[in-house]
């Protein structure tokens, strides 16, 4: 599944030339899919429209062209957000510190001292449907000890506009966190995730590299590594490590996804690595179920994805259909033809 690194705040470009801007995505909180997008466009952009992504013709990370004319956005919903405050109740916090707080009221009055009064701001969007949710650039995103930094851009699967990851911005000296969407817990005037701070040292930097050199350290790793790598096949697209092949067991399984998760620029790995034993049994079972090959006597070796046929069948065309049908599994790197074809006598008559 490939990721497109989501920038809030990409160019807007319709379908007559002229640009707006991506200001918030609406996300449905059930499926975590971006179902619209809210863009800015008009004079001193303040005017903004929610779009449907279903008007996306093509999208990359600096830019998302739409299948909209600029002359048709009054066709859209508008977007736009109410925002006022309203009196705290008694169950409104108020830090001890401001209980009795003194301010000064002007240069000639003394200062005076009185309970505060704690108040509620709201943000209400209007637009959007209630049950959903918005996300924009710069949004705080907080967990049970506090602030953890403001949302940089999104990473989205392109397949299904489902939000993925959140790139958050974070520290005195900045860098991007990639934070898990099922981290999130509920979206509000901020992001409010689960994960305490130690659990947010353990997540991966959000550091974009080319990918050749992210492959080259990759196989060097593999390469020190204790198991052995060697039929593991690997690619990597939009921060999605993917790996397929064999190795011997789960662990070595997971010592290879672990490796690769470490690595700078990956950001999720999908592991379809095939152990001896389950490749094994899924070769094995596929030749007895299909019809061409049911009726034959086939012996099956896997050494980490390379598929052995050993055995006699009855003819060519059973020869070759065994070799396809083993080829076609999850994980085969190829297949070894040790197959040989039963040669009967022609009775005499």
């Amino acid at each position: 599944m490939s990721q497109l690194p989501f920038d809030l705040g990409a160019i807007i470009r319709f379908s007559d030339g002229k640009e707006g801007r991506l200001l918030r995505v609406v996300v449905d909180p059930q499926t975590q899919r971006v179902v619209d997008l809210i863009v800015q466009f008009g004079v001193f952009a303040r005017h903004s429209w929610v779009i449907p992504t279903e008007r996306v013709l093509q999208a990359d990370e600096d830019e998302i062209l739409l299948h909209v004319m600029s002359t048709e956005l009054d066709a859209y919903q508008e977007f736009s957000e109410v925002e006022y405050d309203t009196a705290g109740d008694e169950e409104t916090v108020v830090h001890p510190s401001f209980e009795n707080a003194r301010y000064w009221t002007g240069y000639y009055s003394a200062f005076v001292q009185q309970p505060v009064i704690p108040t509620l701001h709201h943000h209400i969007p209007v637009g959007i449907p209630s049950n959903m949710e918005s996300i924009g650039r710069r949004m705080l995103v907080r967990n049970r000890s506090g602030i953890v930094g403001r949302i940089d851009h999104l990473l989205v699967a392109q397949e299904n506009w489902t939000i993925t990851h959140l790139v958050v911005r974070r520290g005195i000296f900045p860098y991007d966190l990639i934070i898990p969407m099922d981290w999130v817990e509920a979206v509000e005037d901020a992001v409010f995730i689960k994960g305490d701070n130690e659990q947010l040292r353990l997540l991966p930097l959000y550091r974009p590299r080319p990918v050749p050199e992210v492959l080259e350290e990759l196989q060097q790793r593999f390469d020190a590594a204790q198991p052995d790598f060697s039929h593991v096949v690997t690619s990597l697209e939009e921060g999605v490590l993917q790996l397929e092949g064999g190795v011997m067991d789960e662990a070595e399984s997971a010592e290879a996804e672990h490796i690769g998760r470490s690595l700078s620029g990956v950001v999720a790995v999908d592991n379809r690595l095939q152990t001896n034993g389950a490749l094994l049994a899924s070769v094995s079972k596929a030749l007895l179920v299909d019809p061409r090959t049911c009726n034959e006597v086939i012996e099956v070796h896997n050494d980490r994805g390379v598929i052995a046929l050993h055995g006699v069948v009855t003819s060519g065309a059973v020869r070759k259909s065994a070799v396809e049908i083993a080829a076609r599994q999850k994980g085969v790197i190829s297949v070894v033809n040790a197959l040989e074809v039963k040669v009967e006598k022609e009775r005499l008559i």
